[in-house]
Parts: structure tokens; C-alpha cells; sequence
């Protein structure tokens, strides 16, 4: 037997080299396999946390945005309830001039009647007195 592992000592030891060499390529590949998972489980870590970064930046501009657009909102809604009221009041003032205009008309309808009136006394004083 030792006759035998003497002469054939180079095949033995190549035979034990390629076992070794094998189990430790099988090391060597679970090792870079498991530095891989990790490293791309960094990196999706990593892509998370930017994405979770911009989405509360979008948020953040978002909700600011919001908050503008709300304030205009109610800015014009203030300022359209001021518009109706002095549409109101004014609508209010042309009924009352209206009123006064048509008051005014029946006045001077009746002064002018008045005058009439006294231009023919007048005439017929004139006539009856020959001035």
C-alpha cells in the first residue's frame, strides 16, 4: 500500500488539491455571494432612504404649495364677498337716485304746469288790462 501512494503520490496529491481546491472555490463563491446580497441590500437601503428623502421633500413643497394656494383661496373669497356687498350697496344707492330722479321729474313736471298756467294768467291780464 505504501508501495502504491509512493509511486502514484503526485495523482493523490492532485486528486486532494482539486478536493480542497473545490470546497474552497465553493467558500470563496458563498462568501462573494453573501458580500453581494449585502451590498446590494446597501444599495437598495441606500435608494430607500433617497426615495423616502425626496417624497418627504415633495411632500414638504407640497403641503407649503397647499397652504398658498388655500390662502389665496380664501383671500379671493373675502375679496368677491367685498365686491358682492358694494354691488349690493350700490345697487341700493341706483334705486334711491332712481326714486329721486323720478320725484325730481314729477317736480319739475308740476313747475312746469305751474308756469303754463301763470304765462296764460299773464297773457290774459295782459289782454284784459292792455298793458
Amino acid at each position: 500500500m505504501i508501495e502504491i501512494i509512493k509511486q502514484n503520490w503526485e495523482y493523490i496529491l492532485a486528486f486532494f488539491s482539486t478536493i480542497f481546491a473545490y470546497i474552497g472555490g465553493r467558500k470563496m463563491k458563498s462568501i462573494g455571494e453573501k458580500q453581494a446580497d449585502a451590498d446590494a441590500s446597501t444599495a437598495s437601503a441606500t435608494a430607500l432612504v433617497t426615495m423616502q428623502s425626496s417624497y418627504d421633500s415633495f411632500v414638504s413643497d407640497f403641503k407649503e404649495r397647499y397652504v398658498e394656494l388655500k390662502e389665496m383661496q380664501m383671500e379671493l373669497k373675502n375679496e368677491l364677498r367685498e365686491a358682492r356687498n358694494e354691488t349690493t350697496d350700490l345697487k341700493l344707492e341706483i334705486k334711491g337716485l332712481h326714486f329721486e330722479n323720478t320725484q325730481l321729474k314729477k317736480e319739475v313736471s308740476a313747475w312746469e304746469q305751474k308756469y303754463t298756467k301763470l304765462k296764460k294768467d299773464f297773457e290774459l291780464y295782459k289782454k284784459n288790462n292792455a298793458i
